[in-house]
């Protein structure tokens, strides 16, 4: 019963740590895109 409480929490988490991460990897790849095209 504990683990079916906790599944819908952990994949909310694990959604939102994913986009996190995507976002930041797009940050960063935008970023030295960016830097290079003025450089």
């Amino acid at each position: 019963m504990f683990l079916l409480d906790l599944m819908p929490h952990l994949l909310t988490f694990t959604v939102v740590y994913l986009k996190n991460i995507i976002y930041y990897e797009k940050r960063y790849f935008y970023g030295i895109t960016t830097y290079y095209y003025i450089v």
